[in-house]
């Protein structure tokens, strides 16, 4: 059901509702519109494209590294090295001083997961 959802949000028909409001510079899925303005056009016709945002997969922590480390490579003459440099710093201290793992889930125990996990999926088909 999570793949649906995420194909329907992701799809152009669905993202143009979703996005479009936010006049994004440089549209992050493909088939998008972007914004009119000159540098909307310069950015898209050389930065590839995605499918979506991951922040809400990563800790505050590092998205906000991410952000800065963007912005040092477009803005400042951070080099692009640098700044993948200071992302992982960003991801190696919440490892070592919070003991942050991306796939938690996969230490958990049998029980652990039963209380999380529901007995049943129904089979549910999202359409447009």
């Amino acid at each position: 059901m999570a793949d649906q959802f995420l194909e329907f949000i992701s799809s152009p028909k669905e993202a143009n509702k979703l996005f479009g409001t936010l006049d994004p510079v440089v549209p992050t899925i493909k088939g998008t519109s972007s914004s009119n303005d000159p540098l909307s056009a310069t950015l898209s016709s050389y930065l590839p494209k995605t499918n979506g945002w991951l922040d809400w997969l990563w800790p505050t922590d590092v998205v906000t590294a991410i952000e800065s480390a963007i912005e040092g490579v477009m803005f400042t003459n951070v080099p692009p090295k640098k700044a993948a440099e200071t992302i992982q710093t960003e991801l190696n201290t919440l490892r070592s001083q919070q003991n942050y793992v991306y796939n938690f889930w996969n230490k958990w125990s049998a029980a652990q997961k039963a209380q999380v996990e529901p007995s049943t999926i129904p089979k549910i088909q999202v359409q447009n």
